[in-house]
């Protein structure tokens, strides 16, 4: 009986895409952008949807082998509050 060992994810996403994980990487295009996993679709957003744009940040930062600087990248922006509160807005004034 053999035994099997890790292997290395095989480059399933397209060539323009941005890699920033072995196995997640981010197609952004002008007609709108996807994260992909492992070469499947796991968010989408169309051009001008801002919110899913930010809600794939997240989820993309989320994944245990992506680190906040490379999702910053991968969406040209220059730093990403996507771990605490990067989801909600930030309250102000007086809390109860």
């Amino acid at each position: 009986m053999s035994v099997l060992g890790e292997q290395t994810a095989l480059p399933v996403a397209p060539p323009s895409a941005v890699q920033i994980s072995p196995s997640v990487a981010v197609l952004d295009g002008p007609d709108g952008g996807m994260v992909l996993v492992n070469g499947f679709a796991a968010y989408c957003w169309d051009r001008g949807d801002d919110v899913f744009r930010r809600l794939a940040a997240v989820g993309a930062s989320r994944l245990p082998d992506v680190t906040d600087v490379a999702v910053a990248a991968a969406f040209s922006t220059s730093r990403c509050r996507c771990g605490g509160g990067g989801a909600r807005p930030r309250r102000t004034g007086r809390r109860p």
